[in-house]
């Protein structure tokens, strides 16, 4: 509501600007020359007007109306005639629209660049929040996993020995059965956020895409086939300094998260191209796309929509990109629907002279 005030009295100041501008001509004499001059340039200020507010639409548009106002005064009005010769008459109007539309074009485009670089040093600063959130969560947690793991294994081995003496066609004997699928589940989970908070240390190398490209190829595409997908790879080939199992285990898991999300008979797709000193990762699928309310949360430990996941796919992903001087995001995909998860990793050099 607020907005549609503010844009409505820029309209309002534009069109009293022509008004103003307009009446000055017809109240002043036609012989006073020099002041007709000055007037007929003041027609610039309302299209300067438009262009700022509006881009180009409101530049042309405020051209228009200028022109509208101008030209009666200007070649009609026989009485009360500008007295400015035809052609520099002429030459003001179509300067009007020249700096209505050019003026509009290089304003769009340079509130479209702010945008674009608003909108990257937002997800920078998100993916930045995520790191300290998570390594705060790592340090807090670890000790506690570590506490409850011991007392948890001696639960375990207690249950196992007491099966032993209960007989088999005991009814008790299902509740032991529970309380051992259920120890072995924690177990589970254990293992899984010790292996998220204590990922290994990355072996930072040069590598080829060309070897992470085939490897997943063959690894997914079979995959995909099943699930009625299609999987496409688009690499041109080139050099990464990272380590290539910790990203291929990242593009893995991506790959199947967008697997997941697509519904059969749509394409996934992972492109990789270098981009001045870096290369980019985009992983996209035809999915229904993330909701708005849950698009960072998809980033904390064991937050899942599945049923089967156990949500910590992101969060490893994310921390391991991070340990390779990346950041793990994700956007709409264009075109819609679906989304993309993206990231950029330092470019490498080709090793022993190689060329890519």
């Amino acid at each position: 509501m607020r907005q549609g005030k503010w844009r409505w009295a820029h309209v309002i100041g534009v069109l009293f600007s022509l008004t103003a501008i307009t009446l000055a001509h017809h109240l002043t004499d036609p012989e006073a020359v020099v002041s007709h001059n000055v007037f007929r340039r003041l027609y610039y200020l309302p299209v300067v007007w438009g262009v700022v507010v509006f881009g180009w639409r409101g530049g042309l548009s405020a051209a228009a109306l200028a022109t509208a106002s101008y030209v009666p005064h200007a070649f009609f009005m026989h009485h009360h005639l500008d007295p400015a010769p035809f052609i520099d008459k002429a030459m003001e109007i179509a300067l009007f629209f020249a700096v209505g539309g050019l003026g509009g074009l290089l304003m769009d485009r340079e509130r479209a660049s702010r945008a674009r670089a608003t909108e990257r040093r937002l997800a920078q600063l998100a993916a930045e929040t995520r790191a300290n959130r998570l390594d705060a969560l790592v340090h807090l947690s670890r000790g506690l996993a570590h506490e409850i793991r011991n007392p948890l294994g001696g639960i375990q081995g207690a249950i196992e020995i007491i099966s032993d003496e209960v007989a088999k066609d005991s009814p008790r004997q299902d509740m032991v059965e529970v309380a051992l699928g259920e120890t072995a589940r924690l177990s589970k989970v254990l293992d899984d956020f010790l292996r998220f908070a204590r990922p290994g240390r990355p072996e930072i190398q040069n590598f080829h895409s060309a070897e992470t490209s085939q490897h997943l190829g063959k690894l997914l595409k079979g995959e995909a086939s099943s699930l009625g997908l299609e999987l496409q790879i688009e690499d041109p080939g080139t050099w990464i300094f990272a380590d290539p199992d910790q990203i291929n285990q990242v593009l893995i898991n991506l790959l199947r998260n967008a697997m997941q999300s697509c519904p059969r008979g749509g394409r996934v797709a992972l492109r990789i191209a270098p981009k001045n000193e870096h290369v980019e990762f985009i992983v996209a699928d035809q999915g229904a796309g993330i909701p708005e309310e849950i698009k960072q949360a998809i980033y904390d430990p064991y937050f899942t929509t599945r049923e089967e996941g156990t949500g910590l796919g992101l969060p490893i992903s994310a921390m391991l990109i991070a340990q390779n001087k990346g950041q793990l995001n994700h956007r709409p995909a264009r075109p819609s629907p679906g989304t993309e998860f993206f990231f950029s990793l330092p470019a490498g050099r080709p090793k022993g002279g190689q060329s890519s």
